[in-house]
């Protein structure tokens, strides 16, 4: 997970930000089916997959939180597009 959002970031443009958000929000979901595969092995305690259950919930929560968050609001970088000079748009 943590890898993808690294490599999202230092991504240029949005859209590719937001896919490899995606990207880790799948990994998220791999890792409650091994947690749940752990868990049904008696590989781990109750306790131990519920706390783990729990705690990526709030993990998904906040991945899915800051996924809507990229690319809006003040604190977004503006993608650069090319400098437009007036005159040679209009001609003169």
């Amino acid at each position: 997970m943590a890898a993808n959002l690294s490599e999202g970031y230092g991504r240029f443009h949005f859209k590719e930000n937001k896919q490899y958000g995606y990207y880790s929000r799948g990994s998220l979901f791999e890792t409650k089916t091994w947690l749940a595969k752990a868990a049904k092995r008696n590989l781990i305690s109750p306790e131990t997959h519920a706390g783990l259950e729990r705690y990526l919930n709030t993990l998904g929560r906040m991945l899915n939180a800051y996924i809507t968050s990229i690319g809006t609001g003040p604190q977004a970088v503006r993608e650069s597009g090319p400098e437009w000079n007036e005159e040679e748009v209009s001609g003169h």
